[in-house]
């Protein structure tokens, strides 16, 4: 609560980076997903994660695919609250969503970002493409938790 109370504080201070403010709103979204996730709060999980993916939707757009990489990281909690609740078509829904949102240009991504591909791609049975974008990120000498717990 405190996070979010600093956040609408500083985006009420400066309006005029509405792109920015939108993706860091959505990042504390999906981190609050994730925490739900991992206290085992499913309900609060998934509003926070659908709502970390309506923040960024585009006001002249809504409901248009979000192809960024901020969406990827709300997408694959999405799918794994989905799976959690025994919604297997909702979460292969979500994953191939978090899938379609990543950069498929290896050496582009941010490690984070291939962190969270990989794991998608282990989720959706990928296990080629996976091995492919691990291979990357132990090259790179990657060792987020979330990325090692993988193993």
């Amino acid at each position: 609560e405190l996070a979010k109370r600093t956040l609408n504080s500083l985006v009420a201070n400066d309006q005029t980076n509405a792109i920015w403010n939108r993706e860091l709103r959505s990042s504390l979204e999906e981190q609050a997903a994730k925490l739900d996730y991992a206290d085992g709060k499913l309900a609060s999980a998934l509003q926070n994660a659908r709502s970390a993916l309506k923040t960024l939707e585009r006001p002249q757009d809504p409901g248009a695919p979000l192809a960024v990489p901020q969406a990827a990281g709300a997408q694959l909690i999405l799918g794994d609250i989905m799976a959690k609740l025994g919604n297997a078509g909702e979460a292969r829904t979500a994953w191939q969503n978090a899938l379609d949102a990543t950069d498929q240009n290896l050496a582009s991504q941010r490690s984070r970002n291939l962190s969270n591909q990989f794991i998608v791609l282990k989720r959706l049975g990928q296990v080629q493409e996976a091995k492919r974008v691990a291979s990357e990120l132990e090259r790179r000498g990657y060792r987020h938790p979330a990325f090692i717990g993988e193993f």
